[in-house]
């Protein structure tokens, strides 16, 4: 019985136009942000060229350059009052060496551009615009069933409402997987057009990236299909899809948190925000400590199970009228 409520949700699914919109969609916000990663000098706009940027870092990761950056700073502090006196000299010279400089080049190499793809596709999953749309296409699948009074029909002819109602989140889940992969490929494409070389560097880290971020993007659809089959509405659960996965909340959550730790006392570095499916897709990178992955993993559990559950019994309880 699940096997042909599958076959029927997954034809469903397959009759939407968004599930070939929304990857080209994805297609153009992936060659946006690799554009900006890849090709965009921030370092030359800035007046800076790779090599500096890379002798600061290994300076400011040693202790002798900690201290020579603060000796540095003292001493210009110190000499503040004779630079002041030889300021008016030296505007001429200033002026001069301004005329030499080459002009500021926008595009060039980036700030990623010799990284390698899973690097890349990590900085297009963390900025949750995969997940928007996975929210968009959640509202339209399920809200869809209410709207042409589809699950009336099928129920009538079946009453095994949560086999239906289980198909339809293992079409959810499949899908998901599905633009996972799609987003991966646009980024390999994006990373052979404009990076320096294509470095795949599929190992370990990124499998288990790749599986880590596809369970929290999954759960956090089964949340957008709880609420449009709890609304019967496909604005409701899209609306708080978009709501969550932009970002709106954010000023909501630090009242929340502000207050929690005030009323009991707990430790000030405690965040309310590191126990939301959006926080942990945007925290959880490839080289990730164990305690985040397994809390962005109980997260996902959580919110996918009481999602999936508060889903089924209203499916199951609710009147088909």
């Amino acid at each position: 019985m699940l096997l042909n409520f599958l076959k029927a949700e997954g034809y469903r699914a397959s009759k939407m136009k968004c599930i070939w919109i929304l990857p080209i969609v994805m297609f153009f916000i992936v060659m946006i942000t690799s554009f900006v990663l890849l090709k965009v000098d921030m370092l030359g706009m800035m007046g800076m060229s790779r090599e500096d940027m890379d002798a600061i870092s290994e300076q400011g990761a040693s202790a002798e350059g900690l201290e020579d950056s603060f000796r540095a700073g003292f001493n210009a502090g110190v000499d503040m009052g004779s630079d002041m006196a030889s300021a008016t000299t030296g505007i001429e010279d200033e002026e001069e060496e301004e005329e030499e400089r080459p002009p500021v080049k926008i595009v060039g190499e980036g700030l990623l551009y010799r990284e390698d793809v899973p690097e890349l596709f990590y900085q297009n999953v963390c900025s949750l615009s995969n997940i928007l749309l996975l929210a968009i296409f959640t509202g339209l699948f399920v809200g869809d069933v209410y709207s042409t009074g589809v699950t009336k029909n099928i129920t009538i002819g079946n009453r095994k409402r949560g086999h239906l109602f289980t198909a339809r989140m293992i079409v959810i889940a499949a899908y998901t997987f599905i633009f996972h992969i799609i987003t991966y490929i646009w980024t390999l494409i994006n990373v052979a057009l404009m990076a320096e070389s294509v470095k795949l560097n599929m190992d370990g880290a990124f499998f288990k990236y790749f599986l880590f971020s596809w369970i929290i993007v999954m759960a956090f659809c089964f949340v957008v299909a709880a609420v449009t089959t709890l609304t019967r509405s496909k604005a409701a659960g899209i609306t708080v899809g978009v709501i969550l996965s932009s970002g709106l909340l954010t000023m909501a959550i630090s009242i929340a948190n502000m207050i929690l730790v005030r009323k009991f006392g707990l430790d000030s570095n405690f965040s309310l925000a590191d126990y939301t499916l959006t926080q942990n897709l945007a925290v959880l990178n490839l080289h990730s400590e164990g305690h985040v992955v397994v809390r962005a993993l109980m997260c996902s559990l959580i919110y996918g199970g009481l999602a999936y559950t508060a889903g089924l019994v209203t499916d199951k309880k609710r009147d088909i009228n």
